[in-house]
């Protein structure tokens, strides 16, 4: 397996990384991260050595950037993590949530098809249903209701893997978060 993980450099991505080195037989690992205000390369200390990891610094946004690192790696296998996240963040700069979120994934999905990736899995929030509360769950079924414009860019990048599903012959899966921050 060659994969890539986008947002490497982040807390999340950056303990995939550790693991995924320490406990399977990865052929390579490519994170691929534009280290924004949330990525880091000190998060990674320990795996830069290991033969069969790669950074690359690009940014999603950057289509013919994305595609190379497919090409380049001969990428079979995708974790795509990389957003711009928090909400309050998303007020301030919309755009910047849009560009990344959906922008940036679509480029993602389609450097994916171009290549024939085998597997890929899209990491996103349960913001994307709007709110809950104590007592109540999101399933597979409930409909969107995002209520910032992070929210918003990360369903619509749902729907554009969706979209994308229906296009290419990849496996494809979304996997929706809660409580990332441990809660």
């Amino acid at each position: 397996m060659r994969l890539l993980v986008t947002g490497g450099a982040g807390f999340i991505g950056s303990n995939l990384v550790h693991y995924v080195l320490a406990h399977t037989e990865v052929e390579q690992l490519v994170n691929l991260d534009c280290l924004t205000y949330a990525g880091s390369l000190e998060n990674l200390a320990g795996v830069t050595a290991d033969r069969r990891y790669r950074f690359e610094h690009v940014d999603l946004r950057q289509r013919e950037e994305v595609l190379g690192v497919f090409e380049r790696h001969r990428i079979t296998h995708v974790m795509h993590l990389a957003a711009e996240s928090h909400v309050d963040r998303s007020i301030a700069a919309p755009a910047d949530f849009i560009h990344t979120n959906l922008v940036g994934t679509f480029h993602l999905l389609e450097a994916a098809r171009a290549v024939g990736v085998e597997r890929l899995l899209h990491v996103s929030t349960d913001e994307v249903y709007g709110s809950l509360d104590a007592h109540g769950a999101f399933t597979e079924t409930t409909p969107y209701a995002p209520r910032s414009p992070y929210s918003a860019s990360k369903a619509a990048s749902e729907i554009a893997k969706r979209f994308n599903l229906n296009r290419s012959d990849i496996y494809q899966r979304i996997l929706t978060m809660k409580g990332q921050d441990g809660a």
